[in-house]
């Protein structure tokens, strides 16, 4: 049985509209328990602003929140499926089949920021447990130790326990409930098949198509309309789910206040966009003539180097193309483009006989390493040589020749180039190397030449047994690192894979600690490695990605892609570290083993490129090219680098950037960007003001701008957001007391402005005298005694009756004469209002319906005059204009009460209605008595 609900302090937040939303669904329905199932506003600090979600207020004691509905057809993406509108309706039925969930950021938000595996009710799953959808499981997940919101179930959330229609069940996954992953033991639900079993990957059975699957004793139907659908005959049935979250955030929590000056402009945290720039130009085209050996891979590019305002492309592709339907221009292995406009530059034409590798800009020219046998037809230029930037010609003056000494006549290969202040560091598979005017020298793999014109630097000579993949040198100059196929260097296994040397001598460091390979015996090769901080990623073989200490090289984290994940590419763009990999499913954090990851912190998908802290080496997922896709061979990205916009340039396998279905547009020609994300935050509203009627207010200001478009502008009350608007005004209703308030500015891409200072502001506020109120009254020819508007007058002669007062119209409540014309000129009412306490009031005010003039009183003293000329008063004065609009007729005149006029107690508020002649064929009067807080 649910715990008893504990009390809650009223807060009006029902979330029957945004201006009273509730902090969750719990919220909600602690303070309205009955409420039932429906769709309500929700709002927390993490959200900003309110969002409408489905709310179940029914089951195990209500309060869960939807977050996502569907039968096959899950995608489980980070950016959610569908629409937030789509998830709340429908919610059920065949026309809520095809799947719709919240984005990460929005369930997040409905968190409130919390850990996913604090949640007390941990995930809720409903599954449809038959194919009419009249029987139903529910499912808990309690997640084990996870920091925010993960869709990842295809890859296999962790979990501490699972309870299946009320049975626990410790350990399991959201990958597939039978099966023990991630290093979990067994438990009850190992090997089960019938419907306890939950499988939420692709399976190939299903056409590839996800869901919430049963195990094989559960058959399904291709209908339409069933709740449990299989492809075919396979069975494995996938049922119609949904799934709910129960944050227990309480209405009664207060938001935070508005700071006195404002809050201050917020830019969206940097990122790059999720879809790759549309880029006109690129490479095609494979040549593996004469390479060493023929490497697996079917990479069109291979290195990439952004220079000034050109971007430049090294592989082995054969061509250069504009557009899907371009026609191929020959300029094999390495090309230009232009770094804003993506065309190709036509007037760099190196010459080249065999595939770029690495190319960098240096202050001597551009750099170009691979397994060439000539550059530009010039002798002395194998597999390295330097290049005009502007034009692709062979710089003369420098010269740097490789050969590989070897029984099948394999060419060299320079493969990894870094570029210190006066040295070129070059790593690959050769044995010779003649530079400058230098005979031929002997080396391992490895050399240092200087950069001004290439002679071998003879002190710098490492024995590298096997291919150096990728050089990096640290900032500081101290340390030179290599990742490669490599075993030991200078004979220290403890440098294997992973080395770290001294840059004059070659040496190993000592006191660093030995690579730590993802499997023990598999292949251990490492593609890239880059110093970030005071700590160097290494990424390679088995998937593997790894942060170790820079000082001693001991392994901080480790995290592990599933499968075709090899790590490929490392760079720093916009202050966030970029990985690239042929990696297309699913990436494990804080895990070191492969093939199978265990006790990862968390799963996230991947595509090819992923984000990450450069200090922390978490997984920033708020980074997923969803959409980026390669060839058949699915080689993924080989090349990665920044521009001078913080853009992030990647190289690779890619043949196309999106799926919208135009050719055109998706095409990609194997290189491509990423720019970031609209950070400019819009200009702040100005000129807060606000209109004040019965019980609401209208607020105004003046409208911001953005370089994106026309923003929202959010309205603060009290701290929390109570409304939004892309106009300039809004109005606040049932309010009865002050409250203060704000606006900002908020752009499409979540950039806050900074808001207009707090403002207590105030409605009419609270009605101490309400329209259609009783009223003493009289219609007399003469004036009535003295004193008759004061509070010791005696008016219990007078008639009683309901307001409205008066004849003519047919809408009156009272009539005050039913006798023929002409009738007397005025009528006279009167009223006893009680007020405790005046001081609890900035001012009182009156409105008052009349026809045709008026003047009110306060305890004898007159407070307001419409229609009448100045000075003394009496039965017989005329109004001086004929109110004969029905407008006018019934849109009350407000008048402000003086200070100190109200007094505590009983209070005579008296009024005097003049005709403007006694042949008037209509009389009216109302009143109402208000005052602001």
């Amino acid at each position: 049985a649910a715990d008893p609900a504990p009390a809650v302090a009223p807060t009006g937040r029902d979330g029957l509209a945004q201006s009273s939303a509730g902090a969750s669904c719990w919220g909600i329905h602690q303070e309205y328990p009955a409420l039932p199932d429906g769709t309500y506003w929700v709002v927390t600090p993490t959200l900003g602003r309110p969002l409408q979600v489905w709310c179940d207020m029914t089951v195990d004691g209500g309060g869960w929140a939807l977050v996502g509905r569907g039968r096959e057809g899950w995608t489980f993406a980070r950016d959610g499926q569908g629409s937030a509108a789509q998830v709340r309706n429908p919610v059920a039925g065949p026309a809520a089949f095809t799947p719709a969930a919240l984005a990460t950021d929005l369930v997040d938000g409905l968190l409130d920021g919390a850990r996913t595996s604090d949640l007390p009710d941990g995930i809720r799953v409903r599954r449809a447990a038959n194919l009419s959808g009249t029987a139903w499981q529910e499912r808990r997940l309690a997640v084990k130790d996870q920091a925010g919101w993960s869709w990842a179930f295809g890859g296999g959330v962790q979990l501490s326990s699972t309870t299946v229609d009320g049975a626990t069940y410790a350990w399991g996954n959201t990958r597939d409930s039978s099966v023990a992953w991630g290093g979990q033991p067994s438990n009850g639900l190992t090997g089960v098949n019938d419907l306890r079993r939950m499988i939420t990957y692709p399976m190939t059975q299903h056409g590839g198509r996800a869901g919430f699957a049963y195990g094989s004793t559960t058959s399904g139907s291709s209908s339409s309309t069933a709740y449990l659908w299989q492809q075919a005959s396979e069975r494995f049935a996938v049922a119609f789910a949904q799934v709910f979250v129960r944050p227990r955030l309480s209405n009664s929590t207060a938001a935070p206040a508005v700071p006195a000056d404002g809050l201050p402009a917020a830019a969206r945290p940097w990122s790059l966009r999720q879809g790759a720039e549309v880029q006109p130009w690129g490479v095609a085209g494979l040549d593996h003539t004469g390479e060493a050996r023929v490497e697996p891979w079917e990479s069109p590019v291979l290195s990439l180097e952004v220079a000034a305002d050109r971007v430049y492309v090294g592989g082995r592709f054969t061509t250069v193309q504009q557009g899907v339907a371009g026609v191929p221009v020959a300029q094999p292995y390495l090309a230009a483009f232009d770094r804003r406009t993506g065309a190709w530059v036509d007037t760099f034409r190196p010459q080249l006989d065999g595939r770029v590798w690495s190319v960098v800009a240096t202050p001597v020219g551009l750099l170009v390493a691979g397994d060439f046998l000539s550059a530009g037809g010039r002798p002395g230029t194998t597999g390295l040589a330097m290049l005009d930037p502007a034009t692709g010609a062979v710089v003369t003056t420098w010269k740097a020749s490789l050969r590989r000494e070897s029984s099948t006549g394999e060419r060299a290969l320079a493969r990894a180039v870094a570029v210190s202040s006066d040295a070129v560091y070059v790593g690959g598979r050769f044995t010779h190397v003649t530079g400058g005017t230098w005979n031929e020298v002997r080396v391992s793999n490895a050399v240092k030449v200087r950069l001004s014109d290439g002679t071998p630097l003879t002190s710098w000579k490492p024995s590298v047994p096997s291919l150096t993949a990728s050089i990096s040198l640290s900032p500081a100059g101290d340390r030179v690192h290599l990742a490669g196929y490599f075993d030991r260097v200078n004979g220290d296994p403890s440098a294997g894979y992973f080395a770290t040397l001294d840059p004059t001598t070659g040496a190993v460091l000592p006191g660093q600690g030995a690579f730590q390979p993802s499997h023990p015996t598999s292949n251990k090769y490492q593609l890239a490695v880059q110093e970030v901080g005071d700590t160097v990623v290494v990424g390679g073989s088995q998937h593997v990605l790894q942060q170790y200490r820079r000082s001693d090289r001991s392994l901080l984290r480790a995290h592990v892609t599933l499968s075709g994940g090899d790590t490929q590419a490392l760079a720093v763009v916009g202050g966030q570290l970029f990985a690239a990999c042929h990696c297309y499913n699913w990436t494990f954090s804080d895990t070191n083993q492969w093939p199978l990851p265990t006790g990862y912190s968390r799963v996230d998908p991947v595509n090819g490129i992923s984000m990450l802290d450069p200090v922390t080496f978490e997984q920033r997922p708020t980074f997923h090219p969803a959409s980026l896709r390669g060839s058949d061979a699915m080689d993924g990205i080989w090349a990665l680098h920044g521009d001078a916009d913080d853009c992030l340039w990647f190289g690779g396998d890619v043949v196309r950037r999106s799926y919208s279905g135009d050719a055109a547009a998706d095409w990609l020609g194997n290189v491509g960007r990423f720019c970031p994300e609209d950070r400019t935050v819009p200009t702040a509203p100005s000129g807060l003001t606000a209109t004040s009627a019965d019980t609401s207010l209208t607020l105004r200001w003046a409208r911001s701008t953005d370089v994106a478009g026309t923003p929202e502008y959010w309205v603060y009350r009290d701290g929390r957001v109570v409304g939004t608007t892309t106009g300039t005004s809004w109005t606040d209703t049932g309010r009865t007391g002050p409250a203060t308030y704000a606006v900002r500015a908020v752009d499409a891409a979540g950039n806050r402005s900074a808001s207009t200072p707090p403002t207590v502001l105030s409605p009419f506020g609270l009605v101490l005298s309400p329209m259609k109120a009783p009223w003493r009254w009289t219609y007399p020819s003469t004036t009535p005694a003295d004193g008759w508007a004061g509070r010791s007058f005696d008016d219990s002669s007078w008639a009683t009756g309901t307001a409205e007062l008066g004849y003519g119209d047919g809408d009156e409540a009272t009539l005050v004469s039913a006798a023929p014309v002409p009738r007397p000129l005025t009528a006279y009412f009167r009223r006893t209002v009680t007020v405790p306490d005046p001081g609890q009031f900035s001012e009182f005010v009156v409105d008052v319906v009349r026809d045709d003039g008026a003047a009110v009183y306060v305890n004898g003293t007159e407070v307001c005059r419409s229609h009448l000329p100045p000075g003394p008063l009496s039965a017989s004065t005329a109004a001086t204009a004929v109110v004969s609009s029905r407008t006018d007729e019934t849109t009350p005149v407000r008048c402000t009460v003086p200070p100190g006029v109200v007094v505590a107690g009983d209070n005579v508020v008296a009024a005097e209605v003049h005709n403007a002649d006694r042949w008037s064929s209509d009389l009216s009067f109302d009143l109402r008595l208000g005052g602001r807080r």
